[in-house]
């Protein structure tokens, strides 16, 4: 029975994605590669910096094009020696690129924010506080406003409403309840006694071979399944609509075999789907399989 539930879900699923071709909704742009309405684009990358004292550092690299070519250069906050990783670009009201990502305050990973407007970077500030390390921001705008995803240990997936221009959270975070569920979304520990230094080395591998680096990045291919440190998974795309009162969010199921498709509205999440992941995941099934089931909560 459950493979003949399985197998509907991923029909379902299938179905989903034609829905999203035939009505012509454009599918989620890449959480690190951002269009802008002027035509300009910008996008960003992570990038491990070595330092004298042999420790590791990572920065956060951005490339803006416009009709007068290219730039590259570092996001502000990001060239010195903490530790920078998870960025995700969302784009605000005004039409301005905003970037989330989670950083190093010396002692505990935060989640960072700052506006690129005008060709600069501004603003940057934290917007999570407290002990703790908070990983993988993402963010999806419906009707009502903003949302900031994140994933924090141990064992914690928490949201709050944003303010995309200003940087400011209207409330303090809350747990996202995702009920029975849980057992199935916390990802498997690392194999052997991997010691785990930042979750960004730790190899975990799928039932079927399929190997991830704990931070986030395969080994192979590419593929952007969020695993943070071998203890779980986290959001790994959300689907918006600006009007739409629903947000879907996809999350990894901890064999690394499926996701599970929620939808989100108010703070309340509900378990739509199981969907199967194809043998060969690419980069942008998370944010497809997302983005294909908008209209179907929204119609």
């Amino acid at each position: 029975m459950r493979d003949v539930g399985r197998r509907t879900a991923t029909g379902m699923a299938v179905t989903a994605l034609v829905w999203l071709a035939a009505s012509g909704l454009p599918a989620l742009a890449s959480p690190r590669c951002l269009s802008l309405p002027d035509g300009s684009s910008l996008e960003v990358s992570e990038q491990l910096r070595p330092t004298l004292s042999g420790e590791e550092s990572w920065r956060i690299n951005y490339t803006f094009t416009d009709a007068y070519g290219a730039r590259t250069g570092v996001v502000p906050p990001t060239m010195d020696a903490t530790r920078d990783s998870a960025p995700f670009l969302a784009l605000d009201a005004t039409g301005s690129a905003v970037l989330v990502w989670s950083r190093s305050d010396g002692l505990y990973r935060k989640i960072a924010y700052a506006r690129f407007a005008g060709g600069n970077w501004t603003n940057f500030h934290y917007l999570t506080f407290g002990v703790g390390d908070d990983d993988l921001p993402r963010i999806g705008t419906d009707m009502t406003g903003s949302y900031l995803f994140y994933a924090a240990r141990t064992d914690k997936y928490l949201y709050a409403p944003l303010e995309l221009v200003t940087g400011r959270l209207f409330a303090a975070p809350r747990f996202l309840n995702v009920g029975g569920t849980r057992r199935d979304i916390e990802s498997p520990r690392p194999p052997g006694n991997v010691a785990l230094r930042g979750g960004v080395d730790a190899p975990v591998t799928g039932q079927h071979g399929r190997q991830l680096l704990a931070g986030g990045m395969t080994i192979e291919g590419g593929t952007d399944v969020p695993v943070v440190s071998g203890i779980k998974a986290a959001v790994w795309a959300v689907g918006s609509s600006g009007d739409c009162r629903h947000l879907i969010l996809v999350v990894p199921a901890r064999d690394l075999e499926s996701v599970l498709v929620f939808r989100f509205a108010n703070g309340l999440i509900q378990l739509l789907q199981r969907v199967d992941m194809p043998p060969q995941i690419t980069y942008r099934f998370g944010a497809d399989t997302a983005a294909s089931y908008v209209p179907l909560v929204c119609n």
